[in-house]
């Protein structure tokens, strides 16, 4: 598990992914005039399917004039990317780096922990169109990574509990299931034309629960902060409010967010509506 002390920093933003090049987003936070603060990226977009040296190239353009106005990216894998580039961390600079899942970003007002993937809700897609450009390109651009999922870490959850700070924050690409019913209505078509992939994400989502349940025990946990596409909409659950960060937004994290809550559906019934 890797911790990574910032202490003097304040601003901190949660960055819900690119629609368009994921490089694009070192352009975004210059142009947005961030100093002094932390760039937490969710990295849904897959960069890799372009020449990963040439985008370790841009990114390390781009540390020179981070390092100089005190800016850090913190880029966490989406279900876009390989993930051996963040447990690897292959893209480790100064200011800009792939970090690792479970890792703990250190601020001067909160401690951050960090775990990327999901499962990809267009997984058929993905590996029809691996498997048909395969037959015409010698070089195989991927797009699926089977291990792409969130991973339940009992190694690391177990290092987390002899941790003395306390956990303040945590970022992840997708949230538990207990929270994120909403989101899932609006797939309900998708997934009535596909049952196993039903059933992989409510068992990966009841992983997560597994999780917020184990970390809710030993910490105070005030905001839970991951990737969404639908709704912005705030769910309070068990005291912790779950914050959806939007495509293309930059969310603000260092002061309070108030936005309109959510209804929870509750699991019975949601995936009632799921499969009927």
């Amino acid at each position: 598990m890797d911790i990574y002390n910032l202490k003097d920093i304040e601003k901190i933003y949660v960055f819900g992914g690119l629609n368009d090049r994921f490089t694009d987003i070192t352009h975004r936070i210059m142009e947005e005039g961030f100093c002094n603060s932390l760039v937490i990226a969710i990295g849904n977009k897959n960069f890799t399917f372009y020449d990963f040296n040439t985008i370790k190239e841009k990114f390390e353009e781009s540390n020179s004039y981070f390092a100089s106005n005190n800016i850090n990216l913190f880029i966490i894998r989406g279900n876009d990317l390989d993930p051996m580039i963040f447990e690897n961390k292959l893209i480790n600079f100064s200011n800009i780096k792939t970090i690792s899942d479970y890792s703990i970003i250190k601020t001067k007002n909160k401690n951050i922990l960090c775990i990327g993937g999901s499962i990809s809700y267009n997984r058929d897609w993905k590996i029809t169109y691996e498997e048909l450009t395969s037959k015409f390109n010698k070089e195989k651009s991927s797009l699926y990574f089977e291990n792409e999922c969130f991973n339940l870490d009992k190694n690391k959850i177990n290092e987390l509990k002899e941790i003395k700070d306390n956990i303040d924050y945590i970022v992840t690409q997708t949230a538990p299931f207990s929270v994120d019913n909403i989101s899932y209505l609006s797939k309900i078509k998708f997934f009535k034309y596909n049952k196993v992939l039903l059933k992989d994400v409510i068992k990966e989502k009841k992983k997560i629960d597994s999780l917020f349940k184990t970390l809710k025990k030993n910490n105070t946990i005030k905001k839970w902060l991951y990737s969404e596409n639908e709704y912005d909409i705030v769910t309070s659950y068990e005291r912790v409010d779950f914050i959806p960060v939007m495509m293309d937004t930059f969310l603000d994290i260092s002061k309070e967010n108030k936005m309109k809550e959510k209804e929870l559906l509750s699991f019975n019934d949601l995936f009632h509506e799921l499969i009927s």
